[in-house]
């Protein structure tokens, strides 16, 4: 009995909570064959941010096309360099050098990296850049990245990888060389970034992601790219990322959407499946100019999907202005109750400005999920809530909007993960999403910083996990483990 027991309790122990990766956006460029560096500033789209934030993992893709074995760098502003995944060469009429590097953004994050030069003008170069969040930093790569390249084509075939940990996500990338370049296409990717630059030798380069589900993943060929030739040479990668664990019990998963709209609804359809018993919250910034109707738990509903889900409730809300311009934040939960895939809409009677954002978390407690939530308004250059004291383990959700016109630049609170955000208020809603995960009693505000006084209002929610609020007792020794012991 003392043998099951002990055995029990060392596999409870053994088995970690893995965090959902993000991704916080990316980039890709070029430039004709130069005998310099290259300083390249951050400049992220598609994603949760702008720049990456500390902890950050940034992945770098360098493709240079010459005649000759390159010796490629990849290094922050002080000369540091990112870690080599990969220094590849292919030899042909035109060769293809490819450098595939990652680093982790330091607490003070980089703003830059640095390219070597292509040794020629005319040699072009090539890059992109990915940046993800929740990746394990003691061990980002799950396995060895595998690579593959071929002289005599163009043709792109990324290598297959088999990942261990449930949770990763996967990371293709692959460039040519060629007299006459062109484009690729890779649509089973996320946020594919692909482009060409001309010289004496073009570079080609295409990269993306894709949410790893189980077994081996083999990538498909790259499509497009322009007309091959026997002169050409291509390389590429594949790698899994790694999931980073949580000490907490509520745990991000990579299920996360966001999304604008101008009308009287706006969809949120999650990447892949939600799963039984996790939750999802939903984030909304609406403006509209005469309706005075606050969105109400009904007006959030499952419109899609094979999931089952339970009842929508509205945890936090606050709306401030006057017709003609009103703008509100409102924070929504709902539970999931049957695995499968999930779209969400939120609609009104009338026609809306929305900005929304979904992420699935699990570890949420199924009873009693709210623990308290608070609300703020005002015009000036700092949106916040009120404070709300949270109780040991706990998530904070944070939901804003403003009344921008125009262009903004919008930056969450320094003890806040953002999730999603739209500054151009020419077009739609501007606004921003942001989480906070905590382990211990904490009191804290959703806040967030704006580039000019703008009207606003904001509101937060916070949710206990299912021990209550309470983390179990952590144990010092064998000796003392037992039965809720962690």
């Amino acid at each position: 009995m003392r043998r099951l027991l002990l055995a029990c309790i060392l596999v409870f122990l053994s088995t970690p909570s893995w965090a959902g990766i993000r991704y916080v956006g990316g980039m890709v460029n070029g430039f004709a064959g130069k005998t310099s560096s290259t300083t390249v500033t951050f400049a992220l789209t598609n994603g949760m941010g702008n720049v990456p934030e500390g902890g950050d993992l940034v992945i770098v893709s360098y493709f240079v096309g010459g005649t000759t074995d390159l010796t490629l760098t990849i290094t922050n502003g002080s000369a540091v360099a990112y870690s080599y995944e990969a220094d590849l060469y292919q030899d042909d009429t035109y060769d293809s050098n490819m450098r595939v590097g990652w680093r982790f953004m330091p607490s003070t994050p980089e703003t830059t990296f640095i390219l070597s030069q292509t040794f020629s003008t005319a040699n072009a170069g090539r890059y992109t850049v990915h940046v993800f969040r929740g990746v394990d930093t003691g061990s980002p790569m799950d396995v060895a990245a595998t690579t593959w390249g071929f002289a005599g084509n163009r043709s792109v075939n990324p290598p297959s990888i088999l990942p261990t940990t449930d949770g990763s996500w996967i990371y293709v990338t692959g460039g040519a060389a060629s007299a006459v370049g062109g484009t690729y296409t890779a649509s089973y990717l996320s946020d594919f970034r692909a482009g060409t630059t001309a010289d004496n030798v073009d570079a080609q380069i295409g990269s993306g992601y894709v949410m790893w589900t189980s077994g081996t993943y083999d990538p498909a060929p790259f499509s497009g790219g322009g007309t091959t030739t026997v002169d050409d040479s291509w390389t590429s990668v594949t790698a899994a990322l790694r999931p980073a664990t949580y000490a907490s019990n509520i745990v991000p998963t990579s299920q996360r959407v966001g999304n604008v709209a101008n009308a009287t609804s706006l969809a949120l359809a999650m990447p892949s499946s939600v799963t039984a018993n996790n939750h999802v919250v939903v984030g909304c910034a609406t403006w509209w100019g005469t309706d005075t109707n606050s969105l109400a738990a009904g007006d959030l509903t499952k419109t899609a999907g094979t999931s089952t889900i339970g009842s929508v409730t509205v945890d936090s809300q606050l709306s401030n202005g006057a017709s003609p311009n009103i703008v509100e934040a409102t924070v929504f939960s709902v539970p999931i109750t049957g695995t499968g895939t999930l779209t969400l809409t939120v609609a009104d009677d009338v026609a809306d400005s929305f900005t929304c954002v979904a992420q699935e978390y699990s570890g949420m407690d199924a009873t009693t999920r709210v623990q308290g939530q608070n609300t703020g308004s005002g015009t000036s250059t700092t949106p916040a809530t009120g404070t709300v004291a949270g109780t040991g383990e706990a998530l904070f959700f944070g939901a804003h909007v403003n009344a921008a016109g125009g262009a903004i630049t919008l930056t969450q609170g320094a003890d806040f993960d953002g999730l999603y955000e739209m500054t151009d208020g020419t077009t739609f809603t501007s606004g921003g999403f942001e989480e906070r995960i905590v382990t211990t009693d904490t009191t804290d505000a959703a806040d967030w910083t704006l580039s000019s006084s703008l009207m606003w209002t904001a509101a937060m929610a916070v949710y206990q996990d299912t021990t209550g609020g309470e983390p179990p007792p952590t144990c010092p020794s064998i000796a003392l483990m037992g039965i809720g012991c962690r």
